[in-house]
């Protein structure tokens, strides 16, 4: 009779390790599973395809601010200002457009002032050898004081109908806003994961000193991703002018938490030198959807402030032990 090989304790480490792994880079469809099943039950209206449509309409434009956040996440950066620079270009944007009618232009200076105050930051940061974080949160302060003291806090409104009309519109039953964001998304993949300029980024947020030895330049990648994420968030601001109709100084509070929440909760490491946009886009599906389930039920606005910071807990402590175990 033949006896059973038992299994031995190494073996036994070795598959726990593996199941481990399998479930920190996995679970976050399992999540995104679970979300909408539970809602699903709890609102007969959640899963019907207008309103699915409608709550990815409604936060096109942080898909598209979150994979800059993504980027500078990834070349070891951070960025704190995305809140107070969306809505500085909001204002800039609306001014340009009211003034000369001309949104093609409002829509150029509106990103390539994103670019400019991203590229400043970068500058800052690698100049100075200042801290990120703080650098960021300081510039975002500083560029939304501007803006409301230009407009003495009162909302620009009077955008041409042509611009604010795109918005509302929609290609093969999409709201066009969703087919910007997917096509941003797109390229943003390709230029972070199938480009020679995607692989320093990574070089550089996974260990400067070896990209510098490899022949990067590791500054001038560090002031462009943050350039980058710059003309990200014009993007978006001008998506979020086109959808509101309005510009505000006010716009965009808390925005640069959110999308370090979506980026971290799909992958993005703290650290450097480790990321997935395609992680970005799913944690955008499990926060819009959270928030929209949320307000469907009733939920007061202070317990979803609650559970975005419960998740961007619960995503660090996730990153740091992923980062101790090399997940």
């Amino acid at each position: 009779m033949e006896t059973k090989a038992k299994e031995t304790p190494l073996e036994k480490r070795k598959f726990s390790l593996v199941l481990e792994k399998f479930l920190l880079n996995y679970s976050l469809y399992a999540v995104l599973a679970v979300i909408i099943v539970v809602f699903g039950c709890l609102n007969s209206n959640f899963l019907t395809v207008n309103n699915i449509l409608n709550n990815f309409d409604k936060y096109a434009y942080l898909l598209v601010c979150a994979c800059g956040t993504t980027i500078v996440l990834c070349g070891g950066g951070f960025d704190l200002s995305t809140g107070g620079t969306l809505a500085a270009l909001t204002v800039l944007g609306a001014e340009v457009m009211t003034y000369t009618q001309n949104i093609l232009l409002a829509i150029v200076v509106t990103v390539i002032g994103g670019a400019l105050i991203g590229a400043v930051n970068g500058f800052l940061i690698v100049k100075f050898n200042l801290v990120a974080f703080l650098e960021t949160i300081a510039m975002g302060y500083v560029v939304r004081g501007l803006a409301q003291y230009y407009t003495q806090s009162i909302t620009i409104s009077g955008l041409p109908s042509r611009f604010t009309g795109f918005a509302w519109n929609r290609f093969l039953g999409v709201p066009m806003l969703i087919w910007v964001g997917l096509i941003v998304f797109g390229v943003m993949v390709y230029v972070l994961h199938h480009t020679g300029y995607g692989r320093k980024i990574f070089a550089v947020g996974g260990n400067h000193v070896a990209a510098n030895i490899m022949g990067i330049n590791d500054k001038k990648v560090s002031v462009s991703i943050y350039a980058l994420a710059g003309a990200l968030c014009g993007i978006g601001a001008v998506m979020a002018m086109a959808k509101s109709g309005v510009a505000r100084a006010t716009t965009g509070a808390n925005l640069q938490m959110y999308c370090t929440a979506v980026a971290v909760i799909g992958g993005t490491s703290l650290k450097g030198g480790h990321g997935n946009l395609f992680g970005t886009l799913v944690g955008v599906a499990i926060y819009s959807l959270i928030i929209s389930g949320l307000n469907a039920m009733g939920i007061d606005a202070f317990w979803q402030e609650i559970m975005t910071g419960a998740i961007i807990i619960v995503a660090a402590m996730i990153d740091s032990y992923k980062t101790r175990n090399n997940a």
